[in-house]
């Protein structure tokens, strides 16, 4: 019996062992497949990567190259252009025809230079009519109100020279004007001691040959600043008896013309210095 039970056991055996193997031999192909694929996609993900490298160096040499190129070309283009703009008389032409530059003011005459290619200086020179032509209109109407103002006085002429006019009374000057667009510079027969550190804001000018006469500098530039005037006229009128009368309404105020046509009329000056 104990035979049997074992030879039974071996024929079960040799019967269920081949079954279970080929189960777990199932099992093991299945899973090596799956491995097997992966391995193959991951391959093809890194040749893709590779192909996408290689096609970015490709592109980077040949940006390179035309850079390369680019900048070997551009000095030969640069000294090509440098050539032509020397060799272009038009050139030289339009720089002979730029506009006059304000090189240098002199309170006392101004003017305006300009350096040309011969080495000369070509200075304008301007009247005070020709500044009154090209100041603005309220520059001039503050003028005109002020020389009524004066002329009201009795006994008070006018003298009027290349620079400014002058007002005189009893053959001693009151004040004298240049007119610098919008500002109307008014030079006092005054004493500047009696006028510094107040309200009317004087320049001293004493010791200056050209206005020992009137040493002293007033600015109108508004309304306001032209009343201070009148003060100060009334103030040296009041000193040497002057005798204020009626007062006019004459329009001084003059046209706007051209600097060219300023010059045709001589009210410009044109001088010529090395």
């Amino acid at each position: 019996m104990i035979l049997k039970r074992k030879s039974n056991k071996k024929r079960l055996n040799s019967i269920v062992l081949p079954f279970l193997f080929f189960a777990i031999n199932e099992r093991l192909g299945k899973a090596i497949i799956i491995v097997l694929i992966v391995i193959i996609l991951i391959l093809l993900v890194y040749l893709v990567y590779l192909f996408i490298e290689v096609k970015k160096e490709k592109e980077v040499k040949v940006e390179k190259k035309e850079e390369i190129k680019i900048s070997e070309e551009q000095p030969i283009v640069t000294k090509k252009i440098e050539k032509e703009v020397v060799q272009q008389p038009i050139v030289i032409e339009k720089k002979k025809e730029i506009e006059p530059v304000i090189i240098k003011e002199v309170k006392e005459e101004p003017k305006e230079e300009l350096i040309i290619d011969n080495g000369l200086y070509i200075r304008y020179n301007y009247s005070f009519v020709a500044r009154m032509h090209q100041a603005p209109k309220e520059s001039q109407e503050r003028f005109s109100e002020i020389k009524n103002y004066l002329l009201s006085y009795e006994g008070v002429t006018v003298r009027k020279s290349w620079r400014n006019e002058r007002f005189m009374y009893q053959g001693k000057p009151i004040a004298k004007f240049w007119i610098h667009g919008n500002i109307l510079d008014a030079y006092l027969n005054l004493d500047y001691e009696m006028l510094k550190d107040t309200k009317y804001e004087v320049e001293d000018l004493r010791g200056k040959r050209l206005h020992e006469n009137t040493p002293v500098l007033f600015k109108v530039v508004g309304s306001r600043t032209l009343d201070y005037l009148k003060e100060l006229i009334d103030m040296y009128m009041e000193s040497v008896g002057g005798v204020k009368g009626e007062e006019q309404n004459i329009d001084y105020t003059v046209p706007y013309i051209s600097k060219e046509e300023l010059l045709k009329k001589d009210l410009i000056k044109v001088n010529y210095n090395k």
